[in-house]
């Protein structure tokens, strides 16, 4: 038998597993509105650089052309 077996004793104080290091950084980001804020901007333009070829696309401008007009 490879698994741990815990044996509550009469009296005893319940055993707790520390908390995982993500899920320590969660809890202390959701504590911390800026801390969240800030991390939706960051979130926010990730989202819109991985989507650039597609809005380029969609603007319909080429992003390999020079458009001296737009500079």
């Amino acid at each position: 038998m490879s698994e741990a077996l815990l044996v509550k004793e009469a009296g005893a104080a319940p055993v707790v597993a520390p908390a995982s290091g993500a899920r320590l950084f969660w809890r202390r980001l959701r504590a911390q509105r800026a801390a969240s804020a800030a991390a939706l901007v960051v979130l926010l333009l990730v989202l819109v650089a991985l989507a650039a070829p597609l809005l380029a696309a969609l603007a319909g401008q080429d992003p390999n052309t020079y458009h001296p007009d737009l500079v």
